[in-house]
């Protein structure tokens, strides 16, 4: 039953280290060698046998100081030495005091009463002594040295201190009584013969009928249960949030296919279900002849060809494609814009001809304008301003008037459908045969409905924005009304004067941003007429109420026929736009925290059951369907 046995023993310490003189005296049959090998490893408790070496004894002398004069004299004290030295001082102290109390009980030291009131006196004592404190405990421990423990273990036939308890004294005098204490153990000093603690076959642990099945250590199974228990709570994690973001994702699918059903179109399975139909403009493929690439937008290619309408008809067409495997919310995005414009019919709107959803790729097919949008139109002809020209010249000011003149008249009608844009710009306004201008790029446009608010709804989205072309009010609120389409226009008409010219030259997206909340605006160009001046500062004004609306600008330009006229005084060079910037759209954050700062107008704003604005707007795709010189270069 040795340690190697995974036993462990408590051995008195004053065991001899003679072995042979144990086989001769305690056990014959065994061998010195084996008796050496039988207690190595076991373990001894004893009293401290001397205190802190630097402890001050009664008589003032450190007790360092005490060994060293004693091993001068004597050799190595014995480990009893501290204890008899202190018990003569422990009777010395309690027989002065018994004579300071009474110098006759010499004399009766066999009395009763004396010998009481003597062994009281040394109950009480408490002094430094060469073993350390001497004192003793009181109550059901009445007598007991109150002394540090050592704690040996047997080591090559000797012992080494491998630990210490320090007993917990509390009270004094009768109350005085030890209460715990605390044990330090050396763990890298003592030895396991087999390199682990030996065990008995019990686990005292949490998980002791773990450690008995695996068959391995309390720490091991403890770290077995800590790794299972980690994974249980990362399969529960991930389970919860694939069930929640599944839920999320199927209420958000039925929403969006309620919502497109409200026009025709089963999200689901367009390309199975024979009654997905826009009313009357579903054209059948087979009638759509795509012959050339005019861009590339965000969710598929624009094409040039021909339709065929109604009988017998071939019409030029753009159209406008999706791409097979788009997400739902593209899905609703692409055809948002067709949406919208189905419910409009007017000269400078352009017109949706039809779609085509009977199967992948989806088709939206709108009226083909022939040159282009009005940006791209008139910077190819900024080199003909010098030039004499005519009233029906291409860049004459009643024409430039008239190209104006259009789009405040689109406006007006947008107004009067309770429709607003977001993103009048230049690149928007498409020029057909006939040289008249239409608005296009419906993608950001929202209704309003009965209130003329249109606030930007949807938390910690990041979208894309034409920071500038957008009013104050819009940028710091998010708020869209048809006013601040109007503040748009007045972009437009610097545009237009300026043959296309970048708004806010010199500036950056977030510079621009900045520089329009506080109140500033454009420079306006030298030359121009005071009445268009005085028009620009109208639409520029800070206060959306103070605007014109879009009827009293056609009013208004309707008296001035030749109401603009070029303005180039920014150098052509500066309209080259950097390969960082894009002249239509920023990323703008602020806009997508808006409800969580935005405290304007809460009651007066409505927002219907098919308001796409909770949805992703469509982002801009090669600035209209009908550009093929200006493509995206979204920042």
């Amino acid at each position: 039953m040795t340690q190697q046995d995974d036993y462990i023993w408590f051995l008195p310490p004053w065991l001899p280290k003679d072995f042979q003189m144990w086989q001769r005296m305690v056990n014959n049959s065994c061998t010195a060698s084996e008796l050496r090998n039988a207690i190595e490893g076991h373990f001894s408790v004893r009293h401290s046998p001397f205190g802190n070496p630097e402890a001050l004894m009664q008589e003032g002398k450190p007790i360092r100081a005490w060994l060293d004069e004693y091993r001068n004299q004597s050799g190595e004290p014995s480990n009893y030495a501290g204890f008899t030295y202190d018990a003569v001082w422990a009777y010395a102290i309690a027989a002065h005091k018994l004579l300071l109390k009474d110098q006759y009980a010499v004399n009766y030291l066999r009395n009763t009463e004396v010998v009481n009131r003597f062994r009281e006196l040394i109950g009480q004592t408490n002094f430094e002594g060469l073993s350390g404190n001497v004192s003793f405990a009181q109550g059901e421990l009445g007598g007991s040295r109150i002394i540090d423990l050592d704690i040996l273990q047997w080591k090559n036939s000797s012992l080494a201190k491998v630990g210490k308890f320090k007993p917990s004294v509390n009270g004094k005098g009768a109350s005085m009584h030890v209460c715990g204490g605390n044990l330090s153990l050396n763990l890298n000093n003592i030895l396991w013969l087999k390199g682990v603690v030996p065990e008995d076959g019990r686990y005292d642990c949490r998980f002791s009928r773990l450690a008995r099945t695996l068959r391995v250590n309390c720490d091991i199974a403890a770290m077995v249960f800590a790794i299972v228990l980690c994974l249980l709570a990362i399969s529960l994690i991930s389970f919860t949030s694939f069930w929640f973001w599944k839920k999320r994702y199927s209420r958000k699918l039925k929403r969006s296919a309620q919502i497109m059903k409200m026009f025709g179109i089963d999200l689901l399975s367009p390309s199975q279900n024979k009654t997905n139909t826009l009313d009357k403009w579903e054209i059948p493929k087979e009638n759509v002849v795509v012959n050339r690439r005019l861009g590339e937008g965000a969710f598929g290619m624009v094409y040039g060809g021909e339709a065929q309408i109604t009988s017998g008809q071939w019409t030029a067409v753009a159209v406008k494609t999706l791409k097979s495997g788009q997400s739902m919310e593209d899905r609703l995005d692409f055809l948002s814009e067709a949406e919208a414009m189905k419910k409009f019919d007017h000269k400078n709107i352009i017109k949706l001809l039809g779609v085509c959803l009977q199967n992948e790729p989806i088709y939206t097919i709108m009226e083909f304008m022939l040159y282009g949008d009005l940006k791209t139109y008139l910077l190819a002809r900024r080199n003909m301003v010098k030039e004499k020209f005519t009233d029906e010249s291409d860049i004459s000011p009643k024409r430039l008037t008239l190209y104006a003149m259009d789009v405040a008249c689109g406006l007006a009608y947008l107004a009067e459908k309770k429709y607003v844009h977001r993103d009048i710009a230049l690149r928007n306004c498409l020029v057909n045969a006939q040289r008249v201008v239409k608005i296009a790029d419906f993608g950001m446009a929202r209704p309003t409905f009965e209130s003329d608010y249109y606030r930007y709804n949807r938390k910690g989205a990041r979208k894309l924005f034409p920071v500038r072309w957008m009013p104050p009010e819009t940028l710091a609120l998010g708020l869209f009304t048809p006013a601040s389409d109007i503040w748009s226009f007045g972009v437009v008409l610097y545009e237009v004067i300026s043959f296309g010219s970048y708004p806010y030259q010199g500036l950056t997206n977030n510079q621009v941003l900045e520089y329009v909340k506080n109140g500033k605006t454009m420079h306006i160009p030298l030359g121009v007429k005071p009445q268009l001046e005085g028009l620009l500062k109208a639409c520029w004004s800070q206060e959306a109420s103070k605007r014109p609306t879009a009827l009293e600008v056609v009013e208004y330009i309707s008296n001035y026929p030749r109401l603009l006229t070029p303005a180039l005084e920014v150098p052509a060079t500066s309209i080259e736009l950097p390969e960082s910037q894009s002249d239509q759209i920023q990323e703008c954050e602020e806009l997508s925290n808006l409800n969580s700062s935005a405290n304007t107008k809460p009651d007066t704003i409505f927002k219907p059951l098919c308001d796409t604005g909770s949805f992703t707007p469509i982002t801009p795709d090669g600035y209209s369907i009908m550009s093929p010189l200006l493509m995206p270069q979204v920042s």
